[in-house]
């Protein structure tokens, strides 16, 4: 690539191909030359690896829409010095390999909301690599509640739903979690195994203003600044 070239790209672009896609296309040749099951794997190849390139493709494309947006709404913010920057590199080779592995779009958001705050300096004192790699393994309810308890007031005007329970809190702030406290339950014992919740349980009864009250731990209370929009 020319100097030119080079001087054209934007500082997080991603190449088109990577080394994941070269090894795809190995295996796609190999299991075409098999008798028989060659052709018929090699076309499963070929469908699993189009929806992986465009996913790549249309996030990078989001980071490198909010760098633009961060340079606009940040004194002093400019994306081209990132290149020299070794923390970025990490987060961006690790978030892209997190994208091939969901097509859930609450995770996707998060993962680009964690190159754009790692761009901007780490938003805590916790290992970013570390905290992506939880992140991954949470589902989009799981950051959905994580998010929650994080500023519980943010999501219920306690004005107009007075709420004497954490359980009541998220049921009113989220409707389709109505009737399934088992399934909050357990994605509250999963937080606090993974030492993003204080509390392993929610408690039956409290008081308004404990109901309302942040239940995340520092480490918690780092992976949601982390995964926010910085472009809000």
């Amino acid at each position: 690539m020319t100097s030119d070239e080079e001087a054209k790209r934007t500082p997080c672009e991603v190449p088109k191909a990577t080394g994941a896609d070269y090894a795809l296309t190995v295996v796609r040749a190999v299991v075409s030359a098999v008798p028989v099951v060659g052709g018929p794997l090699a076309e499963l190849a070929d469908l699993v690896a189009s929806p992986l390139e465009k996913r790549r493709e249309a996030w990078a494309q989001e980071v490198i829409d909010g760098l633009h947006r961060l340079e606009e709404k940040v004194t002093g913010f400019e994306s081209a010095k990132l290149k020299d920057d070794p923390a970025f590199a990490s987060v961006m080779a690790q978030a892209i390999q997190a994208v091939t592995r969901t097509h859930e779009e609450e995770k996707l958001k998060a993962l680009r909301n964690a190159v754009l705050n790692t761009a901007l300096g780490p938003p805590s004192g916790y290992d970013t690599g570390t905290l992506l790699a939880i992140c991954e393994t949470l589902t989009p309810w799981h950051l959905k509640v994580l998010c929650f308890f994080d500023d519980p007031q943010r999501y219920i005007d306690a004005n107009r739903t007075p709420v004497m329970s954490k359980a009541q809190a998220l049921e009113t702030a989220f409707p389709e979690l109505r009737g399934q406290r088992a399934l909050y339950d357990n994605i509250v014992r999963d937080l606090y195994q993974q030492g993003l919740l204080a509390v392993e349980s929610l408690p039956v009864t409290m008081t308004s203003g404990g109901a309302m009250a942040s239940r995340l731990t520092v480490k918690g209370h780092a992976l949601v600044r982390l995964i926010t929009s910085p472009l809000d």
